[in-house]
């Protein structure tokens, strides 16, 4: 132990502030502080007190907590903890409102009330299974791994500081120790500090050591919680005294969790878990995960049944967990199988094998020196011009010369059209990669090259799904796997290209099926690119997000972006189309504040790659739509405007009917119908009988600028346009026949609130009470464990409305008040929506 620290039997749990300025309850309760009126205590503890209180000048709505500091030696370091708070812009950490100090000096944050449980204590109540305790779990890791982004250790990780709101989002409170990682500050300062605020049954061993916490102090804390969860209690809670406990934590001396749970979870925490919780819980940080980001990543891994990487791969652990992720397949194969002379029939696989394993690796190579030298040409070619090269020009030369070359093998120029091709597919011109890649399968008409074949078929059913062609697409691709067992390379981008379609036509479970599938395949592969490796992460989170799971979505975006970052390629075409889908999924689950800042960081990158380019059609088109949904109705026209231009030279007419449908909702937004009616028939008339509308694409290669088929999408806005006209059978009649025949639950909510609008304003209030309760359950489930929605929002303002014309005012009000809640996280304060809810509260208050 170093010298100065107390003995551990000394130590204690924080004790609460006594102090002149530590009012009791009822004194305070009533009081203005600022702008906000004192409520009620939540507690008080080492940091200081928490009161609930609400704002009383008008400009925030609903319930806010208050915390106060009272020691004069904690007010630098509570000044500290509102600059972190600041940073942090997280669905899983509790935001921070406001900051002031009272007319006496008393030190005050505004945070966001959460209403919530403990999570071991919801887990509990709610019975939840191991894997869905893991799956709530991943809401808290996620959250401390934004924060060790921005350079921030919580480093006071325990069951009271991680809530769970009663509709199942976890929220991370508390930074009042946290610490900035490049922080210089007094050491001997910052040990008296953390003495007074130290949970010591929570705390990492280098805490009680007193030894600089890192990113794997909060790994051990987040360790220690999941145990907690998982097993029923504290590992060392039978350790006999409060001493013994904390020298059992110096010590290491933790039992397993399957050792210490009772019940059937004693099997169910044996294996991968006991070997996670044993890394996460290593006495020496070094032995951890480094941080919460990797931890988060493991955790994955178990859910998806993949081989962790806490327990050494053996061949049969690999082997167990392949055939739990796919059982029935492998049940199926077993029996076939058993009917075969194994002996024979693998010996002379393994010479077959051993022989095409060369003739490929001959072939790819020749192919490669191609597709280089074609490159070098193409760069010299451009560098002996007077005038600046933009990718566009680069890509125009590339065809013409690839097509012009006649020189070399067909497999050769296969090849090089195909790396063009893709090209363009990244910059979601679909109709000339299409076109490309129809030229480079003519080119092996006769070739022996079945893999080559078999990728650019790939390649080339996906562009055709993308225009349209989605059955052909699909077909051709599930025709290239029956062939391509053997192969774990080109069946690995072959899935993924089946994944892409599926995610286009919101086919959740095939999503995520082939997304997992494909990048196992990829990882089995000996020569698959490592550059690639994100866009196979990126696929499987946009399944997890089709499959309403977006707080393990975004980890795997997270880890996509990662392996971009590791290999300098964040700024490349593929990375760009990846963290454009990222956003594509805090736009769906109502985040589009979110989801603008992604776009932002998209463009900026395309911009700083290539200079004098113009960005992606789907990337200023997805930005248009999210500008639109935050409330910049005059910033989101002008940029409809380009998206339509741009998509135009990248001949993506689907995307362009987007725009047009855009531009026509944001147009009678601003209260302009005639405009709005314009633009609404120009779509409609390119929604002729031959005209192909699938639901939008989605991932690379694509752009969203809807959630819904392209006449769905047109019923909708021409369904808004006649309420605002007044003409509501018309109206009932276009969101009537939106709804027929759909599972899409964003159309089912979009017609939804339009229906509620249509009673609400012929006066049958009950009718509009059951649409928008309705709309409030599907704007949850859209949520996919993330707290906000501005979908949840709107629901909640119809909600409110409904329920204040049938004179249930005191509903009414909380309906108002959470209608503000989620709309004030997710969209500007300019936004109508945001604006009604905000009044409607401050007058139901009144009333």
């Amino acid at each position: 132990m170093k010298p100065g620290l107390p003995d551990p039997s000394e130590w204690q749990s924080p004790s609460p502030i006594v102090t002149p300025a530590a009012l009791d309850e009822a004194s305070m309760a009533g009081k203005q502080v600022g702008a906000y009126t004192i409520e009620s205590l939540i507690g008080r503890g080492g940091m200081g007190e928490v009161w609930v209180a609400s704002r009383s000048d008008g400009r925030f709505e609903g319930r806010c907590a208050i915390k106060f500091i009272d020691s004069p030696q904690l007010v630098q370091r509570f000044s500290h903890e509102g600059r972190l708070l600041a940073r942090l812009d997280h669905p899983n950490i509790a935001r921070l409102l406001d900051a002031g100090a009272t007319e006496d000096g008393r030190q005050f944050l505004v945070l966001e009330h959460v209403d919530g449980e403990r999570i071991d204590q919801y887990c509990h109540s709610h019975q939840l299974s191991t894997e869905a305790r893991v799956r709530l779990f991943l809401g808290a890791v996620s959250a401390v791994a934004h924060a060790h982004s921005h350079l921030i250790i919580h480093r006071d990780l325990k069951p009271s500081n991680v809530l769970v709101t009663r509709d199942g989002a976890v929220k991370l409170l508390d930074f009042g120790i946290a610490k900035l990682l490049s922080q210089d500050q007094d050491p001997a300062a910052a040990t008296h500090v953390d003495e007074i605020a130290l949970t010591p049954e929570c705390a990492a061993p280098e805490q009680l050591l007193g030894d600089v916490p890192s990113t794997a102090t909060d790994v051990y804390q987040l360790g220690m919680l999941l145990y907690v969860l998982l097993a029923g209690g504290h590992p060392l809670q039978l350790s006999g005294s409060r001493a013994d406990r904390i020298r059992a934590a110096l010590a290491g001396n933790v039992p397993r969790a399957s050792q210490f749970a009772t019940g059937p979870r004693k099997r169910e925490l044996r294996g991968d878990l006991d070997a996670i919780l044993d890394t996460a819980l290593q006495s020496e940080p070094n032995q951890r995960y480094p941080t919460a980001a990797a931890f988060c990543e493991e955790l994955v891994r178990y859910l998806n049944r993949q081989p962790v990487n806490a327990r050494r791969a053996s061949a049969w652990y690999v082997t167990r967990k392949f055939i739990a992720r796919h059982r029935l397949s492998v049940v199926g194969f077993s029996v076939a199988m058993m009917s075969l002379c194994a002996t024979l029939v693998f010996a002379v696989g393994q010479a077959r094998s051993a022989s095409t394993q060369r003739d490929r690796a001959f072939a790819l190579a020749t192919r490669n020196a191609s597709v280089t030298e074609f490159l070098g040409m193409l760069i010299t070619e451009a560098a002996e011009g007077d005038k600046p090269v933009t990718v566009a020009d680069m890509l125009t030369r590339s065809e013409r010369l690839a097509l012009a070359d006649t020189s070399g093998s067909p497999e050769n120029r296969a090849a090089v059209l195909a790396m063009i091709a893709a090209r363009y597919g990244s910059l979601g011109d679909d109709a000339k990669a299409a076109r490309l890649l129809e030229r480079a399968l003519a080119l092996l008409h006769r070739s022996t090259d079945d893999s080559l074949r078999s990728r650019l078929t790939c390649a080339h059913s996906l562009s055709i799904a993308s225009l349209g062609q989605v059955e052909k697409g699909t077909r051709a691709i599930e025709h290239e796997l029956e062939h391509l067992e053997s192969d774990s390379e080109n069946a690995a981008y072959c899935m993924l290209d089946r994944a892409f379609i599926a995610d286009n036509a919101d086919d959740a479970d095939n999503a995520l099926k082939f997304a997992t599938s494909a990048l196992e395949r990829y990882r089995a592969a000996p020569r698959a690119a490592a550059a690639d490796e994100g866009l196979f992460l990126g696929a499987v989170g946009f399944g997890h997000h089709l499959n309403l799971r977006n707080v393990e979505a975004d980890a795997y975006y997270r880890m996509a972006m990662n392996k971009y970052a590791e290999l300098g390629r964040e700024g490349g075409p593929d990375a760009i189309a990846v963290r454009n889908n990222w956003a594509v999924i805090f736009d769906y689950a109502g985040r589009p504040d979110r989801a603008l800042e992604l776009y932002d960081e998209t463009l900026r990158l395309v911009t700083e790659r290539n200079p004098g380019s113009q960005p992606p059609g789907y990337l200023v088109g997805n930005r248009s739509r999210a500008l639109e949904r935050v409330g910049r109705y005059r910033e989101a026209l002008a940029s409809y405007h380009l998206a339509y231009e741009l998509l135009g030279r990248q001949h993506n007419v689907l995307g362009q009917l987007y725009c047009l449908l855009g531009l026509a909702a944001t147009s009678q937004e601003i209260g302009d119908p005639v405009a709005a009616a314009d633009y609404l028939a120009r779509a409609k008339a390119m929604l002729d009988p031959g005209f192909p509308a699938p639901s939008p694409p989605w991932m690379s290669r694509a752009m969203v600028l809807s959630h819904m088929p392209a006449r769905t999408a047109a019923a909708l806005v021409q369904g808004r346009v006649h309420i605002d006209a007044g003409r509501y059978p018309e109206a009932r009649q276009q969101f009537t026949q939106a709804l027929a025949k759909q599972q899409n639950k964003w159309v089912l909510m979009s017609a939804t609130w339009g229906l509620a609008q249509i009673e609400l304003r012929t006066g049958n209030p009950q009718a509009a009470l059951t649409h928008a309760r309705r709309a409030v359950d599907i704007s949850v489930s859209l949520r996919g464990g993330f707290p906000y929605s501005m979908s949840t929002g709107h629901s909640y303002l119809l909600l409110g409305r409904s329920l204040q014309a049938l004179g249930e005012r005191q509903a009414a009000r909380q309906a108002f008040e959470t209608s503000a809640l989620h709309l004030s996280n997710t969209v500007d304060d300019i936004h109508p929506l945001l604006i009604a809810a905000r009044k409607l509260a401050t007058v139901s208050q009144n009333l």
